[in-house]
């Protein structure tokens, strides 16, 4: 598995970050934001921004809220391998850990070409 990791937006090597969706496609995770008391204006206004900033990157975005996955870890599975790419924006990483566990995302990580 690689990772592009960023501390601010996309960082300074958006070319590694292209090369890391071999299909073209990308999914957003917005589940670190999921905290109580997160402003959902705010939260709508960064997960468009996030997205439209990986479309100029020529990415098809799709959002990949990890809420619908809850105890359906083998349709999340296929929803990844579809994909091939996934980017995780920041926020409280305890409610994106717990979004995860629930979800399977880190139970059973998916390989780029399996």
């Amino acid at each position: 598995m690689k990772y592009y990791l960023s501390s601010y937006e996309l960082g300074r090597e958006t070319g590694k970050l292209e090369s890391l969706a071999p299909k073209g496609k990308i999914g957003y995770i917005p589940n670190a934001r999921d905290f109580t008391g997160a402003d959902p204006e705010r939260k709508a206004k960064r997960n468009t921004n996030d997205m439209n900033s990986l479309r100029e990157l020529g990415l098809e975005v799709e959002l990949v809220n990890l809420n619908d996955y809850f105890g359906k870890q083998d349709k999340l599975k296929k929803k990844l391998e579809e994909l091939g790419a996934i980017f995780i924006s920041g926020g409280n990483v305890f409610v994106l850990r717990q979004a995860m566990k629930l979800s399977g995302l880190s139970a059973n990580p998916v390989e780029p070409g399996s």
